[in-house]
């Protein structure tokens, strides 16, 4: 008795018996009560069979550890329907428990690869990526302003993948498993067409693929290309004046130049150590084309933080 208590506490199953245990295994059944026939809907408490089930539960064993349940078929006197009991823990054709599935899809959380959870739980790696399919993530209704972009992964044997946020919630809306624009705009063309005109903004990159997929889904949005991409393409700028330029240099020259980049595009009033801005100073005079890009960055970035409107900027 002390053992069937301590293992059915184990286990964390409610309103279970243990009729059988070893070192290896555990067998469960629920105990005996009246169902309702879900053909006919009469009372029967008349037991046709029963059968054992292994299933995949949480336990607390490192070792290997076996549970099967004892389930019984009922049989309908008024119809002759057989069926299975009712189990609180696990659905029908299920040989997973609740607890056990959301253990499972916890672990993606820890960003565990499908192969790696599979391993740990002793599964295929088909069934976790069932499990995870199941996952419903479909956003009801756009908010006003959303961000898109792209990022590299391997999802549905896609290169790229499409992620939607809320910049205003921080917060993902949809991952999609590829950038096509033919899904993009598959997948914006099921919501409504009054949710899409509530859309006023789309914060996004400079990608004319991304653009007409915006302007085909979103009557009303208005683009607007995020500070990160504007920035970068400025630094890029910079760096193919700094490449032009020193391709006349030395070998050693040429290396000093390329390791000492930083200094270029870092800004100027974060440059705190005078030997710093002494470094700057030398890489600039040694070129006038070079200084004049140097120049251009540092005028952007001071434009982008005094937050001049429109008119002002031009």
């Amino acid at each position: 008795m002390f053992h069937s208590n301590y293992i059915q506490i184990l286990l964390n199953l409610k309103d279970v018996s243990i009729i059988n245990f070893s070192d290896s295994s555990v067998t469960i059944q629920l105990p005996r009560k009246p169902h309702l026939c879900p053909c006919c809907h009469h009372t029967t408490n008349s037991v046709h069979d029963y059968r054992l089930q292994k299933i995949h539960h949480l336990t607390y064993c490192t070792q290997s550890f076996s549970i099967f349940i004892s389930k019984r078929r009922y049989r309908c006197p008024f119809c002759n329907k057989r069926f299975i009991e009712n189990i609180s823990f696990f659905g029908k054709y299920q040989r997973m428990t609740t607890s056990f599935i959301k253990f499972i899809l916890s672990q993606i959380s820890f960003l565990k690869s499908a192969s790696s959870i599979a391993k740990d739980n002793k599964l295929s790696v088909s069934t976790v990526l069932r499990l995870i399919d199941k996952i419903s993530t479909k956003t009801v209704h756009l908010p006003e302003i959303i961000s898109i972009d792209e990022f590299k992964g391997n999802a549905a044997k896609e290169k790229f993948q499409f992620v939607i946020n809320d910049p205003i919630a921080k917060k993902t809306l949809d991952v999609l498993p590829t950038r096509r624009v033919e899904y993009l705009e598959h997948y914006f063309l099921k919501f409504s067409y009054k949710d899409r005109c509530k859309v006023k903004y789309v914060v996004m990159d400079m990608n004319k693929s991304f653009k007409q997929v915006i302007w085909n889904c979103f009557p009303n949005a208005k683009i607007v290309v995020d500070k990160f991409h504007i920035c970068r393409y400025v630094q890029w700028a910079l760096e193919n004046i700094r490449k032009e330029v020193q391709k006349s240099f030395g070998n050693d020259k040429r290396k000093y130049f390329k390791r000492s980049r930083w200094i270029l595009l870092k800004r100027n009033k974060k440059l705190k150590k005078e030997e710093d801005r002494k470094q700057l100073e030398m890489m600039l005079t040694v070129s006038e084309k070079l200084r004049e890009a140097y120049e251009l960055k540092e005028a952007f970035y001071e434009l982008m933080e005094k937050e001049k409107n429109k008119k002002e900027a031009i």
